[in-house]
């Protein structure tokens, strides 16, 4: 089935559906951070997620009505554009562990048997799927992070990913993270983001050296950033759902 099912769960817009043929109870969730208005990408990204998995699985895409707010991981200033970044991704990440994970696990995979959870996002929300991955590291919430064009050039996070991964020790479940980029994202007069796939690449290096990471992937897609952002997701999501449980 593709259909959708629009819901409010903990005050935040949510679009579920469930692909595949039943067995639910065991299927994986992937939560996916999208903004306002953004139905029909996310039918796109299961369309594509048909024609490239044949795997079952539940997507929670859950909305964000400030998306500079919501996927920051701590205040930066500016740098594009007038607005700067409140650092409210701590709140996000609070509601979906009290509300978004226990509700739509409960209603749609039976949470008394869930085991396998995938964190995904585009841009900034990619970005978060990384840093919500290792904010969560050692309760092993989610199996997987997909962060596609992932905006790993955020002032401080390449020093916040070199702690997480040097102070770690390996996971009870060992985990899998899938990291895409545009070859032309990279070509900005933008100073900040300009260093987005030299970024990108340290931290696909780095993975190596976390003993919580038995798997990762890193695609340069032909692009910039706004290029084929619903294939890109639909190629990282299912790559993470392929992946094997250890």
């Amino acid at each position: 089935m593709r259909d959708i099912t629009e819901k409010i769960i903990g005050g935040r817009k949510c679009f579920i559906c469930a692909v595949g043929e039943g067995g639910f109870s065991v299927a994986p969730v992937v939560y996916m951070g999208v903004s306002e208005r953004e139905t029909g990408s996310i039918v796109n990204i299961i369309d594509g997620l048909k024609k490239r998995t044949d795997k079952a699985f539940i997507i929670n895409a859950f909305e964000s009505r400030d998306w500079n707010a919501d996927f920051s991981p701590w205040e930066a200033p500016p740098v594009f554009g007038n607005e700067p970044f409140a650092g409210h991704a701590a709140h996000t990440l609070s509601w979906l562990r009290q509300y978004g994970v226990l509700q739509t696990e409960a209603e749609y995979a039976g949470a008394e048997n869930f085991r396998k959870r995938i964190i995904a996002g585009y841009s900034l929300a990619g970005l978060f799927s990384l840093w919500a991955y290792y904010e969560t590291y050692e309760q092993n919430l989610f199996y997987a992070a997909v962060s596609c064009s992932g905006s790993l050039w955020y002032p401080g996070f390449k020093e916040y990913f070199d702690s997480q991964v040097e102070s770690r020790v390996r996971r009870s479940q060992p985990g899998y993270i899938y990291l895409s980029l545009g070859d032309q994202e990279a070509r900005t007069r933008n100073r900040q983001m300009s260093q987005v796939e030299a970024i990108t690449r340290y931290v696909d290096e780095k993975l190596e050296e976390d003993p919580g990471v038995c798997g990762h992937i890193f695609e340069l897609n032909t692009g910039g950033h706004f290029a084929d952002n619903e294939i890109r997701m639909a190629k990282g999501i299912a790559w993470a759902l392929e992946q094997e449980m250890l």
